[in-house]
């Protein structure tokens, strides 16, 4: 990595926006007994979100290729009927 690149991640960007009330005092209480800016928290809370969001996909990707690994001993009229009935009229 470059030595600009690497300065043009770390350059702080000021923003403003509006929060409900209740979630600034949460971000203020939190802030608080972290000792921590609440920038910081909500920066956390954004590369946490990130990262869960990557974390969620690996999952179901995982579970996906676990699922279509296993071989289903249906018969392919079998699989029509269970395709083509609606759940909702149950």
């Amino acid at each position: 990595m470059s030595p600009r690149s690497k300065n043009m991640e770390n350059t702080k960007v000021k923003i403003g926006t509006i929060l409900e009330r209740s979630i600034v005092e949460k971000l203020k209480e939190r802030a608080l007994r972290e000792d921590k800016p609440i920038s910081a928290i909500i920066e956390e809370a954004v590369l946490h979100f990130d990262d869960s969001l990557l974390l969620d996909r690996d999952v179901r990707m995982k579970a996906l290729d676990s699922f279509l690994a296993t071989r289903f001993n249906l018969t392919t009229e079998d699989w029509n009927a269970i395709m083509e009935e609606d759940y909702y009229e149950q």
